[in-house]
């Protein structure tokens, strides 16, 4: 048998394109809104999951779908983001959270500060509407390292804060 041509009969693999990038204003079908910087990337189709249609009319439905579905788009970059009275400003990360922003709660409660994959996580401040609020660090939504507690009259409680508590707290007069 002769050798093979060098380079023929051979897959590459080749890199996916690089996602695309833009900036706009989206519209969600329960009314939130967002304004900022997105990501356009090939969605993630679970095999496993997926059903044949019995019938070519069902088969070209399903294709038609699966190049609508073919492509995802994420927040990503700075963005705003409004759901009734929530607001979030800051940045995202494939579409969540993650970077420096602010939450504002229906409530009037707000969080600013770092964020890791939709979550307080790092230097930040929560702040309660009757005054009350935490400044320190955080850690998967709870404070945990170093931080300062004031209460609604303004009295401080410094030091160490453990899964969403303070113990041994000092009081600073």
């Amino acid at each position: 048998m002769p050798p093979k041509p060098a380079g023929k009969g051979k897959v590459e693999d080749t890199p996916p394109p690089p996602p695309q990038t833009g900036s706009g204003k989206f519209y969600f079908k329960n009314g939130a809104t967002y304004e900022g910087e997105w990501m356009k990337v090939p969605s993630v189709k679970d095999e496993a999951a997926e059903v044949k249609p019995a019938d070519a009319k069902a088969a070209a439905a399903a294709a038609a779908s699966d190049q609508l579905d073919a492509v995802q788009m994420m927040r990503h970059g700075k963005g705003l983001y409004m759901d009734g009275k929530y607001k979030y400003s800051g940045e995202w990360n494939k579409d969540m959270m993650h970077g420096t922003g602010k939450f504002i709660y229906a409530s009037g409660t707000t969080y600013d500060g770092q964020w890791d994959n939709n979550e307080y996580h790092g230097t930040g401040t929560f702040s309660w509407p009757d005054g009350r609020h935490y400044e320190g660090l955080w850690e998967h939504n709870r404070m945990h390292g170093q931080g300062v507690y004031t209460d609604a009259e303004g009295h401080q409680w410094s030091g160490q804060f453990f899964n969403g508590s303070g113990p041994g707290l000092t009081c600073l007069l």
